[in-house]
């Protein structure tokens, strides 16, 4: 049998050939036509020409399966009348097809009629068709028309599948290595998928959590909430939350989750969670909070009061030492304007204009109503409040209630004026000792020009007791106006009583009080300082005239009592 030859046959794209292919060769189909039967081809190029098909000049060629391998028809036609061992010829072809990983189809043509099992035999080594080899127009034209459009389904349907393929890889690869968590559960919460970011997150290998629960894997005091929104999510509700996730290192990081639920036929099959790791946020979270409570203990344990308004004078904080200052809540000023807390007069004194910097800040007072109407006075200091940027934002008043210190520098004052009469008082007391002294000495001397008996002397005896009364007084007066350490002895109380008596007698006469002593017969001797006790009897005795009218008695009962001393610390009580 002679060589067969191989004919090429164009099929271009026209009206009765109009399928393209979805590979990135030409849009034209080939067929090659195996035979050595000129007057067979002949017929077949008839036929398919009247479909549509053009044929090209026939290629002859030793080899024909290295051709057909070459070239890559879409469709082969072999004749079987033209080949010595069509089965062995057709096995060879697809182990070689197959070997260069690509699909032709293939049509025998025969005259003889084969049994089943060569049929079986043909069909398993490639064949798609068996026909005659003078077919009829419309069964060639009908069988090549479907292997084409096979062909090209199976062109789709492999090019889908690599695009798939592709995409599924890219998307397990985009899984794998996002920065983020990635997990599956089941409807019990058991993990069914975790990417490989759970061991560089938390050191744990997910080939071990793969069929263990998601609750097992967080802190325990995060469960009871996540299983919660869990099964929010199982009824088909999306969350997200946070948990707690302890490493393998016993460190604990913190992830925000975000759970969805998954649907097929529209029940919750299972849950997906994306879950990113917030370590390092909560950590400056919580620096951030520290700081702000750092802060705020500042200025609530500051001794002075602050208040910080914005740009339109609106309070925006208010510390406690304010509150205890001023008298109002912070709850009642917070966000108000200062003027509408304030006078106006007040506030214009307060705030003055702080952008002038010739204005000062410092050693600045005022008195300011508080909220029970009474008037406190403060001293306090203005300035700018400036953000990062050095832009004011607002203005910071600090103040001190200076009231107390007001009280002591006006009883200093009085203090220093008393002390000034103190001074003038004892330098007139030297003046008038003088010339009391002379008067008793010319008085003692006018007393020896008078005879015994005579009544004119008594005025002179008079003048002397009287200048001597002065004398005592001036003396007691002296020792009042210099203090000096105590010196402490042993006196009698009715002798310390009686030198009070003689400096406040004379008031008590003007005001008709009667005085009156009732001393035991037993009363021992007190242990003081003569001029100091006597001070004290003294002021009690100015007191008591002050305090009763007119008519009234004061009464002096002493009498021994026992009793024990005990230290005393004056901060805490009783020792």
């Amino acid at each position: 049998m002679s060589e067969p030859k191989i004919q090429p046959i164009k099929k271009t794209s026209t009206r009765k050939a109009h399928v393209t292919s979805p590979t990135p060769r030409s849009s034209q189909k080939s067929i090659v036509v195996v035979t050595s039967d000129n007057s067979l081809f002949s017929h077949l190029r008839a036929i398919l020409t009247q479909a549509g098909i053009i044929t090209h000049p026939q290629q002859n060629s030793k080899d024909g399966l290295q051709f057909l391998l070459a070239n890559k028809p879409d469709i082969i036609i072999i004749d079987t009348a033209s080949i010595s061992e069509p089965q062995h010829y057709i096995e060879t072809l697809y182990h070689e097809i197959n070997s260069a990983e690509f699909s032709i189809p293939t049509i025998l043509l025969s005259d003889s009629h084969f049994n089943r099992n060569a049929r079986e035999r043909y069909f398993s080594a490639g064949a798609r068709a068996i026909l005659p080899r003078f077919c009829s127009n419309l069964e060639l034209t009908t069988i090549v028309n479907a292997l084409i459009a096979s062909t090209i389904s199976q062109h789709h349907a492999s090019g889908m599948e690599k695009r798939f393929k592709r995409t599924e890889y890219e998307y397990q690869e985009l899984i794998e290595n996002v920065n983020d968590l990635i997990f599956t559960l089941n409807q019990k919460g058991v993990f069914q998928f975790i990417n490989r970011q759970l061991a560089s997150l938390t050191g744990h290998h997910r080939e071990t959590w793969i069929g263990n629960s998601l609750f097992d894997l967080i802190v325990e005091e995060d469960r009871e909430e996540t299983e919660h929104y869990f099964q929010d999510t199982i009824k088909g509700r999306a969350k997200i939350f946070e948990m707690r996730v302890p490493c393998a290192d016993q460190k604990i990081r913190f992830f925000s989750v975000n759970i969805n639920p998954i649907f097929d036929k529209g029940k919750v099959i299972g849950v997906a969670g994306i879950a990113r790791d917030i370590t390092q946020r909560k950590k400056l979270e919580q620096e951030i909070v520290d700081l702000k409570n750092f802060n705020e203990s500042i200025i609530r344990s500051m001794q002075s009061g602050l208040i910080t308004l914005d740009l339109q004078n609106r309070i925006t904080s208010f510390n406690s030492s304010a509150e205890q200052v001023l008298g109002y809540k912070a709850d009642e000023v917070l966000r108000r304007k200062l003027q509408d807390v304030f006078p106006e007069d007040v506030c214009r004194k307060i705030l003055p204009n702080i952008l002038d910097p010739g204005h000062s800040l410092l050693n600045r007072e005022i008195t300011v109503p508080a909220k029970d109407g009474k008037n406190v006075h403060i001293g306090f200091t203005v300035t700018a409040r400036l953000d990062n940027n050095d832009k004011r934002v607002g203005t910071i008043i600090s103040f001190r209630d200076i009231s107390e210190i007001k009280r002591l520098q006006a009883e200093m004052i009085r203090m220093d004026r008393q002390a000034s009469l103190g001074m003038l008082a004892s330098g007139i007391a030297h003046e008038i000792k003088n010339p009391l002294a002379g008067i008793k000495t010319m008085a003692q001397s006018l007393q020896e020009d008078f005879e015994p008996g005579d009544n004119k002397g008594e005025y002179l005896e008079r003048i002397v007791r009287q200048v001597d009364r002065l004398d005592s007084l001036l003396k007691n007066f002296f020792s009042f106006a210099r203090p000096r350490p105590p010196l402490r002895k042993a006196y009698r109380l009715p002798d310390i009583i009686q030198e009070v008596t003689a400096l406040i007698g004379q008031k008590m006469d003007r005001r008709n009080i009667q005085f009156k002593t009732d001393y035991d017969e037993h009363l021992p001797p007190v242990f003081a300082d003569f001029d100091h006790i006597q001070q004290v009897f003294l002021n009690l005795f100015l007191n008591a005239i002050d305090a009763i009218d007119k008519n009234g008695l004061i009464t002096i009962h002493a009498v021994p009592v026992r009793t024990t001393l005990k230290a005393i610390d004056r901060r805490k009580g009783m020792v």
